[in-house]
């Protein structure tokens, strides 16, 4: 409850745990789902491969990202990855695994009462046409299972949207009544990372429509990224309202960004009244190397990193020549990965302004204990 009033949060999401398929998952489909492992041989956070194919484009969508300076990080998402973490805000919740009673405690910061959850990792875990059904239909039990135990915590609180198996119509019904009548949903989503060709045409279709101005003629085949549709109508004139989560696509795609905290508009304007574009450096990355490459780098090398073995970022001062130490690098055996400048990004900039708003919690907002 907030200022008297009480609040239903209708699209609240979950974290789900590293061990969700391990052992929620029917075990004659666990060796089709291959999860990340930690040196300890448990599973960590990262990549999900089902059938050999990945379940999310983050990684590939990495390349878009620009990147901000090199930092230690806590943030568990590769792409549009909370850097709200590294704030120490959330430490409440890293402390408890994301579990259910961190979701109670992060709706009281919030003041919401009830929630309807949604997956994170499971959002774009069965968005492909070339799924076998019903592998997809176990991942959706395993995952419906899970997060109605999850709601157990505080049933009158928590309650779940049911993910269904869009690949069969009929195991997708049939789900969806178990998770109703057996399992206490309250709804179901339907949502595909990359939508099927059908649906690449109507969502084309759809946003090409100008009343009867042809703003298709010179847009690119169905087969291209929604990325490219809407370059191709901002270049035609076209408004388009862009609403993401992901700030490095709201930087690469939009010429005009508004920013919302805590249900309030915070600034609103072009990129470059918002952001100062100046490089504050350079962050080059070499493969093949050995630490003692570096040794005689100078005072151009602010700061090294290493990767994973032989793989190194490098962090070196704006004013300083990267390709120059590329090339010695190369001369000592290295090859060259990126090369991206270093400045203060979209996603920096909403940071500190959550940061800022949140530096004292407001009246009548309690921070959680423990």
């Amino acid at each position: 409850m907030k200022d008297g009033l009480r609040f239903v949060d209708c699209d609240m999401h979950v974290m789900e745990p590293v061990d969700l398929f391990s052992t929620y998952l029917d075990a004659k489909y666990r060796d089709r789902v291959i999860l990340p492992l930690g040196k300890d041989g448990r599973p960590r956070r990262g990549m999900i491969m089902i059938d050999g194919k990945p379940t999310s484009f983050d990684v590939e969508m990495q390349k878009y990202r620009k990147r901000g300076p090199i930092r230690n990080s806590n943030s568990t998402q590769p792409l549009s990855g909370s850097r709200l973490a590294d704030s120490n805000r959330l430490d409440f919740a890293i402390q408890r695994n994301y579990n259910a009673e961190a979701q109670v405690m992060a709706m009281g910061i919030e003041g919401v009462d009830i929630a309807v959850l949604f997956p994170t990792v499971g959002l774009s875990l069965i968005a492909r046409d070339d799924m076998d059904p019903h592998l997809s239909l176990a991942l959706c039990q395993a995952y419906n299972n899970w997060i109605h135990d999850f709601c157990q915590y505080s049933p009158n609180q928590l309650k779940f949207s049911a993910m269904l198996p869009l690949q069969d119509v009929n195991l997708a019904g049939q789900e969806l009544i178990r998770c109703v009548t057996e399992l206490g949903a309250v709804g179901s989503f339907v949502l595909t990372g990359r939508p099927p060709a059908d649906g690449r045409s109507a969502l084309r279709e759809r946003l090409t429509r100008d009343d009867g101005i042809d703003v298709a003629a010179d847009l690119p085949e169905v087969g291209s990224s929604v990325r490219a549709l809407i370059l191709a109508l901002r270049e035609r004139g076209c408004t388009v309202f862009f609403s993401s989560h992901i700030l490095s696509d709201a930087e690469a795609l939009c010429s005009r960004v508004a920013i919302v905290v805590g249900g309030q508009l915070v600034t609103s304007g072009s990129l470059s009244e918002i952001l100062a574009f100046e490089v504050s450096g350079w962050e080059l990355v070499m493969a093949d190397l050995q630490d003692a490459a570096f040794e005689t780098a100078g005072a151009a090398v602010r700061h090294v990193t290493r990767i994973s073995e032989g793989r190194y970022a490098i962090e070196v001062a704006a004013e300083a020549e990267p390709e120059r130490l590329a090339a010695e690098l190369r001369l000592k055996g290295g090859r060259f990965v990126s090369l991206n400048p270093l400045r203060t990004t979209l996603e920096d900039y909403f940071v500190q302004q959550v940061t800022a708003r949140n530096a004292e919690p407001p009246a009548g907002r309690a921070m959680p204990e423990g």
